[in-house]
């Protein structure tokens, strides 16, 4: 049985992954886009997250109308985006650090993640 796929939806790929990315700063940063009804940061511990573990690989934002999700896909496809300061696993201060983002619109043909 086929998945039936939300047009309202955007994929979001964040190279690095990193812990500073969450749903209120996803929210916001996509929200240029309009109004943001749902987001999900995907988090997996351990695995292919890079050297410290860190989770939020990916994420899923989903908008009221679906012209914003085209929108979000056209106009936030390879941004950079600055992450808010936090602290590392020891509790010590870090920088705010940058995550390169990929959009793929939910709605078109060519956009079913894969899992591997």
């Amino acid at each position: 049985r086929k998945k039936k796929v939300d047009p309202r939806a955007v994929f979001v790929r964040l190279d690095p992954p990193h812990r500073s990315v969450t749903r209120q700063f996803l929210s916001e940063a996509f929200g240029e886009c309009g109004p943001v009804r749902r987001c999900s940061v995907v988090v997996r511990p351990g695995g292919n997250e890079g050297a410290s573990g860190e989770g939020g690989g990916y994420a899923f934002v989903r908008y009221d109308a679906e012209e914003d999700a085209k929108e979000a896909a056209r106009s936030m496809d390879g941004k950079t985006l600055e992450l808010p300061p936090g602290q590392d696993s020891e509790g010590r201060e870090e920088g705010g650090a940058k995550v390169r983002i990929s959009v793929e619109w939910a709605g078109s043909s060519s956009s079913s993640p894969s899992t591997s």
